[in-house]
């Protein structure tokens, strides 16, 4: 059905001294800082609408390509990892950002669109393995009772990308109150920081040189059955509590298409810079509002779900309104 990533993986760490590059805390660190490079930025470069493009549609119908293409790898892409290992997998995953956000660039500047749809096939390909490696270490590789602190530090860090890549596009076209695309120096800002991804990712040790606080071994199942895989999806698909949240998860990215084209069409370049900044920092504020919530003991936990759950299907929907 399943086995180890590594052999290795399933004995104790040795007890030999540990080093501080194959500590949790520096493995994590990694992985933060490829979510703050990679989906933070191309987060940051959406919110502009048609990733600040004048024409959105190209955009949107290479963004699908992206979306379709990841939906296949993640049904699949479990056999590639355990073929080549997590942490190439990983470095891996890095690489289709960069060619996106330079495809984009050569759109807006030169009008070309075959590169465009071409470096979002790519990117779909490797994004697709970077999601599926991705949550696997940063809830495989620290100690339990460190998880959820490293949890939030990656998800912070991912939105502090989009903050960033938010601040420095309005900072490059506070000046343009045209409707439009945006300067395109703000696309080489994003590539030349995403071009750092897959050397960051390189950093990252594989499961069995991971050095643990307790000393306990780091175990990653990776399915290499994909038939069995994909039952055992399906079984989950088909569960309550899945199904309530389909639609929620739909929304998130459908939401991302809508109002890329909105803001493209109807909304000036300074405008749009400082829609991504704004948005991006009001996540940071709900992300901390919802933890607190979820971690507050008073209430019981059947309540902090059923409100956690109605509050966001709440202003999901007001975004339409």
């Amino acid at each position: 059905m399943t086995q180890s990533l590594d052999a290795e993986a399933n004995g104790p760490h040795n007890g030999t001294r540990r080093t501080w590059y194959h500590t949790t805390i520096f493995n994590v660190s990694v992985v933060a800082a490829c979510a703050f490079i990679a989906p933070g930025l191309w987060a940051a470069m959406n919110g502009l609408g048609g990733a600040g493009s004048a024409d959105p549609y190209y955009v949107n119908a290479a963004n699908s390509v992206i979306f379709c293409l990841q939906f296949v790898v993640c049904l699949f892409g479990s056999a590639l990892i355990a073929k080549i290992g997590l942490r190439w997998a990983f470095v891996f995953g890095m690489t289709g950002f960069p060619l996106y956000a330079a495809s984009v660039y050569c759109n807006v500047k030169y009008g070309n669109t075959w590169f465009l749809m071409v470096a979002c096939a790519i990117d779909g390909i490797a994004s697709g393995i970077f999601w599926l490696t991705e949550g696997a270490i940063v809830l495989a590789y620290p100690e339990k009772n460190r998880r959820g602190k490293y949890l939030a530090y990656w998800l912070a860090s991912r939105i502090i990308g989009q903050m960033v890549g938010g601040a420095v596009t309005l900072g490059v076209n506070a000046g343009r109150r045209e409707v439009g695309h945006i300067s395109v120096e703000t696309y080489l800002v994003f590539i030349s920081i995403q071009t750092l991804g897959p050397f960051v990712a390189a950093l990252l040790s594989p499961p069995h040189k991971v050095q643990r606080v307790d000393r306990t071994a780091v175990a990653i199942e990776i399915p290499r059955n994909v038939s069995h895989e994909l039952r055992t999806m399906w079984q989950v698909l088909c569960r309550k509590e899945i199904l309530l949240l389909l639609p929620m998860m739909f929304q998130s990215v459908f939401s991302e298409a809508f109002f890329s084209t909105y803001n493209s069409t109807y909304f000036t370049v300074r405008a749009r810079a400082l829609a991504s900044l704004v948005a991006s920092s009001c996540v940071i504020f709900c992300n901390f509002a919802l933890g607190f919530w979820l971690d507050w003991r008073k209430p019981s936990l059947n309540t902090r779900a059923v409100g956690a759950f109605v509050t966001i299907y709440a202003f999901e929907t007001a975004l339409y309104i």
